[in-house]
This record gives C-alpha cells, sequence and structure tokens, in this order.
C-alpha cells in the first residue's frame, strides 16, 4: 500500500535502463590502473622493509654480541629500532579508523519520527540501496551519507548513517526531499556504484599512509628527543620515511587526480538514480532551492551572531531561515507557492558573468549545479509533484526546531545567558539592518560589492576635468555594472591562471575563451589577461573619478563642495583600512592553516613564521591607529573592545606576537582581535558608503531643484 505521503514513484516500464555512462566507466578503469600501480609501488617499498627489517634485527643483534657495553646496547638497539619503525609505517594504516565526527549531529528513531522512517523505508526499496543503520538531524541545509571507514572496510562492507539537515527541510518540497534523498541512496544503490565506495576507502586508506600524523610519528618524536646515540637512528629514521612520504605523496596525487574524476561521474549517476525516482523538475528545483537555501542560512547565521553579541537569541532559527529566504526571493522578484520560492531558469545566475577559464581536471569532486542540470534533462522522468513542506513528513517539528536550535546555541555559546527575541523582532531587526547599509538601486549596483578605485580626490579635482555633458544616468547605468562584472570575473580567471602556472592546480589541458589550451600556453594568456586587466581597471578608476566630479559639481553649485570632498576622502581613508585588515586576516587565516596542518617545523621555519607574524601585527596596529585617532571605527566597537585596545595601542612594539618568540596563545588573541577589529570597519566602511550615496542623491535633487527653482534654501 503506498503511503500518501509518499510522492508516487515512476514506472520504471516508461524509463530506460538507468545504465553507467561511458565517462563513468573510463574513469572507474582509470582510477582502478591508478590503484593497482600505487599498490605495486607499495608492495615494493614493503618488501624492502621487510628486508631491512630483518637486517636491522640480525646487524643489532650481532653488534651487542659482539662486545656488550653500554656504546654496543645503544647502537645495536637504534639499528634494531630503526628497522622496526620503518616496517611499522608501512603496515600503520591498518590499525587506522577514520572517524566521521560533527558535534551537531542528533540521532532520531522510529519511535520518535515514524513518517520520516516509513517515507525513508520506501526510498530505500525504490533506489534499490539499503536502509540506513542510523539516522541524524544536523542544522544545516545539506543532506549525506557518512560512516566509520577503516582498511578493513574494504572486506567487510560498513552499513551507512543518513545525515539530514533541518535547513535542508525547511528549503525543500515533499518531492524535492524526495530527490535529495535519492541522490543521496544513489551513490550505493548499484552494482557498479560499490566501486565508488571500494575506492574511497582505498583513497582514504592511501591519504593516511602518507599525510596522517598519529602516534607513530608521537613516537619517532619522543625516540629524537631522546637524542644520544640511541636517538642518531631516529633522525636516520625520519630522514628514510620523509623520503619515502615523497615518493608516495607524488604517486598518491596520481590516484586522488583519478579518484575525483570518477567522484564527478558518481554525483552524475546518483543525480539519474534520483531522477527516475522523483523525476527530473524536483531534482533540477532541489538543487536551486538548496543554493538559495544555503545563501539564506548564510545570511541568517550572520544575523543570528549579530544578535548573540546583543544578548539576544532566538527559540527557532528555522523560522528566521525562512524568513530570509522570503526576504531573498523578494530581493530577486521569486515567486512564492507553498511557501517556497519558485526559481526559473537562470534566475540565479543572471547577474553573475562567466569564467573565461575551463579546467577539465579540476580536483574538485562535485560539478557545478548547471553541469548537473544539465545531465539530468539527458534522462528527463515525468512525475506528480507534491508540493507541500518537506516539514509534514516530521512529526511534532516545532518542538524539534526549538531542540536543535538549543543545542547549537550551547556548542557555539556555552555557559551564556540571553534574552529570546520572537521571529517578528528578527524580521524588524533584518529590516532595520538592510536599510541602514542599503546602497540606493538609482545607482543600478555601481557601488555594490566592490571596493571604489583609490585616488585622491584633490588631485582629481585640479585636473579640471569637464563633467558639463554628463548626466546621472550616462554615469550609472546597467551596462557599466555588467563591464564592473567582467572586470571582477577576469581578476578571478587571473588567480587561476597563476595557480596552474604554480602547480597548485594540476592540468595539461584547459579551455579559454572556449578554445582548449595546453598548460604552456599559461605565458601567453596571463599576459593577455593581464593587459585586459590593465585597460579595465584603468576604466573604472577614470569612471569612478567622473563619479565623483561629476557630483563635485553639483556639491559646488550647492555651496558645499569642502564638505563633500571631506566625506569622500574619509571614506578613502576608511576603505583603505579596511582592505589593510581584510588583507591581515586573509594573512593570519593562512598562517594558522599552515601551523595547525604541518606535522613538523624547524627552528628556522618556526623563527621566519615568528617574524611574519609579527609583521603582520605591526602593519595591523599602524593602520588601527589611524583608524582610532579618526574617530571612524569607534562607534563599531564594544564596550569592552574600547577597553582591551587603549592599552594595546599605547605599546610601541608588537604587543602580542614577539619578534623573539612564538606564543600560541598569542596568536589566539590576536586574530580575535584582528576579526572584532576586522567586523567594526566593515560596518563602519558600509555605513560610510550609505552615508556618502546618500548624500550624492540629496545633491543630485538639489541639482534639479536649482535648474527649475535657483538653489534651494537647504544650501544657502
Amino acid at each position: 500500500m503506498r503511503l500518501s505521503f509518499y510522492p508516487v514513484t515512476p514506472s520504471s516500464e516508461d524509463q530506460s535502463p538507468l545504465r553507467p555512462s561511458r565517462a563513468f566507466r573510463r574513469s572507474t578503469y582509470a582510477v582502478i590502473t591508478a590503484v593497482f600501480l600505487f599498490c605495486l609501488l607499495y608492495l615494493t617499498l614493503f618488501v624492502l622493509s621487510i628486508g631491512l627489517l630483518a637486517g636491522s634485527i640480525y646487524g643489532g643483534i650481532s653488534i651487542i654480541m659482539l662486545k656488550a657495553h653500554t656504546l654496543t646496547i645503544m647502537v645495536g638497539a637504534g639499528l634494531v629500532a630503526l628497522g622496526v619503525m620503518f616496517f611499522g609505517f608501512f603496515v600503520k594504516f591498518i590499525f587506522a579508523i577514520n572517524r566521521s565526527y560533527n558535534p551537531h549531529r542528533t540521532e532520531i528513531t522510529q519511535e520518535e519520527q515514524p513518517r520520516l522512517y516509513e517515507f525513508i523505508k520506501q526510498l530505500a526499496e525504490d533506489t534499490r540501496a539499503p536502509f540506513p543503520r542510523k539516522i541524524f538531524l544536523v542544522p544545516e541545509v545539506n543532506a549525506g551519507v557518512f560512516y566509520h571507514s577503516s582498511f578493513w572496510s574494504m572486506f567487510w562492507p560498513v552499513r551507512k548513517n543518513l545525515e539530514i539537515g533541518l535547513g535542508l527541510v525547511n528549503t525543500l518540497s515533499i518531492s524535492e526531499f524526495k530527490a535529495v534523498l535519492a541522490h543521496e541512496f544513489g551513490h550505493f544503490s548499484q552494482r557498479s556504484m560499490k566501486v565508488g565506495s571500494y575506492v574511497y576507502t582505498v583513497n582514504r586508506v592511501l591519504y593516511n599512509l602518507v599525510y596522517e600524523y598519529d602516534r607513530w610519528d608521537l613516537l619517532l618524536d619522543k625516540w629524537v628527543a631522546a637524542g644520544g646515540v640511541f636517538g642518531f637512528f631516529a633522525i636516520i629514521t625520519r630522514g628514510m620515511v620523509n623520503g619515502i612520504r615523497y615518493l608516495l605523496r607524488w604517486a598518491y596525487g596520481v590516484v586522488n587526480r583519478q579518484y575525483m574524476k570518477l567522484s564527478r561521474e558518481m554525483e552524475y549517476n546518483a543525480d539519474l538514480v534520483a531522477t527516475s525516482v522523483a523525476g527530473h523538475t524536483a531534482m533540477i528545483s532541489a538543487l536551486r532551492r538548496i543554493e538559495l537555501g544555503a545563501r539564506a542560512y548564510d545570511h541568517c547565521t550572520d544575523y543570528l551572531h549579530q544578535l548573540a553579541e546583543l544578548g539576544k537569541k532566538t527559540n527557532d532559527i528555522y523560522a528566521n531561515h525562512h524568513i530570509i529566504l522570503l526576504h531573498l526571493a523578494n530581493q530577486y522578484g521569486l515567486a512564492i507557492e507553498h511557501g517556497l520560492p519558485q526559481i526559473p531558469d537562470g534566475e540565479l545566475a543572471k547577474n553573475l558573468v562567466k569564467s573565461r577559464i575551463n579546467v577539465k581536471d579540476q580536483w574538485a569532486s562535485h560539478p557545478s549545479r548547471l553541469e548537473r542540470e544539465q545531465n539530468i534533462l539527458t534522462r528527463p522522468v515525468a512525475a506528480e509533484a507534491y508540493p507541500q513542506s518537506a516539514w509534514k513528513l516530521f512529526k511534532n517539528p516545532t518542538m524539534l526546531r526549538r531542540e536543535i536550535t538549543l543545542k547549537l546555541y550551547e556548542t557555539g555559546f556555552a555557559d551564556q545567558s540571553f534574552q529570546s527575541l520572537s521571529a517578528d523582532d528578527f524580521a524588524n531587526y533584518v529590516k532595520e539592518e538592510e536599510e541602514k547599509y542599503r546602497i540606493s538601486p538609482a545607482y543600478h549596483g555601481f557601488y555594490d560589492g566592490r571596493f571604489l578605485q583609490q585616488f585622491d580626490p584633490k588631485e582629481v579635482i585640479s585636473l579640471q576635468k569637464d563633467t558639463d555633458s554628463l548626466t546621472f544616468d550616462m554615469v550609472y547605468n546597467e551596462a557599466h555594472y555588467k563591464k564592473m562584472a567582467r572586470f571582477f570575473a577576469n581578476q578571478d580567471d587571473f588567480e587561476t591562471l597563476k595557480h596552474i602556472q604554480s602547480g597548485a592546480i594540476t592540468t595539461k589541458y584547459f579551455e579559454f575563451d572556449s578554445r582548449k589550451r595546453s598548460a604552456k600556453d599559461i605565458g601567453s594568456l596571463i599576459r593577455l589577461l593581464n593587459s585586459d586587466l590593465a585597460r579595465q581597471e584603468l576604466w573604472l578608476t577614470e569612471l569612478d573619478q567622473q563619479a565623483f566630479m561629476w557630483h563635485y559639481r553639483g556639491a559646488q553649485r550647492a555651496g558645499v563642495a569642502s564638505e563633500y570632498v571631506a566625506r569622500y576622502q574619509s571614506l578613502m581613508s576608511l576603505q583603505k583600512a579596511y582592505r589593510s585588515f581584510t588583507e591581515n586576516r586573509q594573512q593570519l587565516d593562512y598562517w594558522r592553516g599552515q601551523l595547525y596542518t604541518k606535522t613538523h617545523w624547524t627552528d628556522q621555519e618556526a623563527s621566519e613564521l615568528t617574524k611574519e607574524l609579527s609583521n603582520i601585527e605591526v602593519n595591523f596596529k599602524s593602520h588601527l591607529r589611524a583608524c582610532v585617532a579618526n574617530n571612524q571605527i569607534e562607534g563599531e566597537l564594544t564596550e569592552a573592545m574600547q577597553k582591551e585596545l587603549i592599552p594595546y595601542l599605547r605599546g610601541e612594539q608588537a604587543y602580542y606576537l614577539k619578534v623573539s618568540e612564538f606564543d600560541e596563545e598569542a596568536l589566539a588573541r590576536f586574530t580575535d582581535l584582528v576579526l572584532d577589529v576586522w567586523v567594526a570597519t566593515r560596518l563602519a566602511y558600509k555605513q560610510s558608503l550609505k552615508s556618502l550615496t546618500d548624500y550624492q542623491l540629496g545633491l543630485q535633487v538639489a541639482e534639479e531643484t536649482h535648474a527649475k527653482l535657483g538653489p534651494p534654501r537647504l544650501y544657502q
């Protein structure tokens, strides 16, 4: 008997058999070949390690038996330990377990959510996939399958767990929810897909062998620290293992590139599985709504963090998420049906500029949404739509949403007390924040999402550029906005080309302006794009200067030229600080990433890191002093931050990060300070830009009034 809340599954008689594509089969053969070759290399090295183990044990015992005293015992023991540790390196992955951990997971049972369980059971039957071992809820806009894997997972199958994001439920209809879960089951529903699961486990095992810093490495560190004759053999062991790791790292890169290609094909195939049971319309609509829902969730959490700083919290994050979702739909002009936005073709990407570069063998395992949509439409399947919200599958959803929200606050804001915030209060806060920083649409996006070109207003004024023939619409129009978007897209493409040139993106061939290119063409393409960027940047600088001068002429006629120039200079100064603080934050993110991923640091490397961090702080402090001296960010700083900055800025030298030594606690404190100042500066900059653009519109109104009635009294 069909469940009343379960969308009808299209009949298999109406569909052609679902078989893996030719590209999928090619990727499968390629990755299996790569794994086989890696295994040959590994087995060769493993046999050598056995030979070294036997030789070191024999040699060590022989040295000790030759003449037993302290030196020979230490040399013999060191030689034996070298062989044992070297051999242990090649077998340690057998004992490694890769655990998937998420502190926000909440397990649910069939007794708690009977309708959802029945829905998933029916879907597992339709996709011919095994029912999940356990089902968990998480807060975000996602869904996935996870499991704890180890070397032995290649021989004994592991039951998978299903993870469902309530943000996803908040974003999708029942039909779309079915399609998304069917996609996850599609990874394991066919016999041909099992090779993907197997290769995933192999890939993880190889990664552990090459990159993981585990108890074996800790033991080696302790051995090195022992020093003396015995510790000398630890240094030799480390050198030998580092050489082996370098070789295996290169080989693993070959395997991983093939695995990523296979992963992309697995995504395509899983989409077709989902289409076969839920229909192509539901699958495509789900992909679009997930993209919009994820954007809304990010905005929602940003607002909730701001409110948390004010001592306020929400009891239901999903009510707030839905408010933002509807707000974005209204902003993009999307229709609402059954409480969810309808997203037609091209709506999400209409303001995006396509990249000129297409790198075929990227590292990312997931194809783009547009690529997935095109693949889905190669096998269209009609299905009845169930447009009601996916929340209908849950028992007592209001209580569930509150429980997950409470867990989020307990994890992120432990031991903090808050004042509860209603959904209406949240909506009003969002409206006020949007209005506080919203640039008038009259500018057609001219000032949105970018920095203004840096120039000296007084120097531009001295050039006496003629703007009498210009109009407001000639400066601010859609064509200029699109041309700016092309410039910023070219900047991203330029960075991509540099990554290919440096080897950060590994590829032999790629497309540029829809023409196939070889990696050896990188130099000429970088020069070409650099030339385009120089020309476009000059155009944008002239356009920004033109806009400034147009408003400056209006300010002159209104008698407020000095005030307008001062406002513009203040914005330029604040923008410079904001860009600098943004760079400081990015640098810190990079070095902290290096610090926590790189397992071994030499004394020289640690010294260079310390100097680099200290230089970052010196640069940060100089811009911070200027901001504080000019009272540019004071209004956005909390009272606690202002008290902290007073002693910090009085220090002549770096206060947190000393050039002489590395201090991890000081780095954490400095990182928090940079983030706080960056947020405050960002808000101050947005407010300053909003104030300037509103002031400019006031000048325009005054100019129009001047033309009709003479100078208005406001500016007399």
